[in-house]
């Protein structure tokens, strides 16, 4: 369905995603560091009110889901349609942004596409910020169990937090085709 040449360009394109995924997976791994360090020093735990712990627990069941659900409402279908009517130069879509210039070699890859694959160059732009909110998200679940482990000054509390924002990270890696899927329905 994508051709290796469309799968080079992007595959550039994405290296940006994925420092940024790696940044904020990591990030997670710190918070669990912190909240172990923590719970190392000296100091009595104390418990956290059932009401405090089941507010977390939902909000952060409702933060999941709600990250889950980005990829597929966000950007809409219609903006997605409206994304792909837009012609685009080559020459721009080659355009080194901080610089200004034109990459000639990249230049060279984006015109060996057919128009159609043209278009799709234009994926991560698209995209760039729906997945950064889904990183956010999947990172704000982290911080409701580092939270909970502060109050109670135990560690314990952040684990199931740090598990589900791990997971949903890894389930948000940046991937060619599964960035190009929903988005080619529109021009194949």
């Amino acid at each position: 369905m994508i051709s290796p040449q469309l799968k080079e360009i992007l595959r550039s394109s994405l290296f940006i995603n994925r420092i940024v995924w790696a940044s904020i997976t990591i990030s997670i791994g710190a918070y669990v560091v912190v909240a172990w360090t923590s719970a190392q020093q000296p100091g009595t735990s104390s418990a956290v009110s059932e009401t405090l712990q089941l507010s977390m627990f939902v909000a952060a069941i409702a933060i999941g889901f709600l990250s889950l659900l980005i990829p597929r409402y966000l950007p809409s279908d219609k903006h997605i349609r409206s994304f792909f009517l837009e012609d685009v130069a080559p020459e721009d879509l080659a355009r080194n942004p901080q610089l200004d210039v034109v990459d000639p070699d990249r230049l060279r890859m984006i015109q060996a596409l057919d128009p159609i694959e043209r278009k799709l160059v234009r994926l991560p732009s698209l995209y760039f910020t729906p997945f950064i909110l889904r990183l956010v998200l999947n990172e704000a679940i982290v911080i409701f169990g580092l939270v909970l482990s502060f109050i109670s000054h135990t560690f314990p509390p952040i684990l199931p937090f740090a598990v589900a924002a791990l997971t949903l990270n890894i389930i948000a890696f940046p991937k060619i085709d599964r960035f190009a899927e929903r988005a080619s329905r529109f021009v194949y």
